[in-house]
């Protein structure tokens, strides 16, 4: 490796607080696409939603490598949206006996927020939730949709701390990377700065 290309990798002491070795791992992982794994029972597709672009799996065992982005998967009857990442591992079990769609939405209340779960699918499934800055009697719960079932959940929590945001996650039958969730606040946002786009001037001829 010659002095130019040494100092592609090498910071100056400014610059220690980001280490090289950091920057080259964070490289890594942007350059690998994220790996999908899984089954499923009757074949799957994966439709990228900014581009349009449609992957599709076979019943029984199945992996590919995904571009990093906001899919909907869908898979007989069901579909649901996740967001894959670069250089992450993802392990699906698409059986529509089993299937879950989940989606959350929070709304204020006085000193707390009310959270909204709509499901629908198929099966017995369990919901964790995980929380920052938030008190709740029931961390996990139970549902049973049957064999094509909805069902609408609530839950209302505290604010723990005013001054604080609060964070809501909701892991469907211990699956991780099939988590939900929600971010919110009490405190006012600060306001959208607006850049004027000056205007151009008349050259002189």
């Amino acid at each position: 490796m010659n002095r130019s290309e040494n100092l592609a990798l090498s910071s100056y002491k400014e610059m220690w607080v980001y280490s090289s070795c950091r920057i080259a791992l964070n490289l890594a992982s942007v350059a690998i696409p994220a790996r999908v794994s899984g089954t499923t029972s009757a074949g799957a597709e994966f439709r990228e939603l900014r581009t349009g672009k449609l992957t599709r799996v076979s019943s029984g065992n199945f992996a590919c490598n995904l571009a990093a982005g906001e899919y909907t998967v869908s898979y007989g009857r069901n579909s649901k949206r996740m967001h894959l990442v670069n250089g992450v591992n993802y392990h699906l079990e698409l059986n529509p006996a089993r299937a879950l769609k989940l989606e959350l939405h929070a709304s204020a209340l006085p000193g707390g927020v009310k959270v909204t779960a709509q499901l629908e699918g198929s099966g017995a499934h369990e919901l964790d939730l995980r929380t920052f800055n938030l008190s709740t009697q029931s961390p996990s719960t139970k549902v049973d949709l049957a064999s094509d079932g909805k069902r609408t959940m609530e839950w209302m929590l505290k604010i723990v701390d005013q001054n604080k945001p609060w964070v809501l996650v909701a892991i469907p039958d211990q699956k991780i990377e099939e988590r939900q969730e929600l971010f919110g606040t009490t405190l006012p946002l600060p306001e959208r700065l607006s850049v004027k786009t000056p205007e151009p001037k008349d050259r002189a001829m």
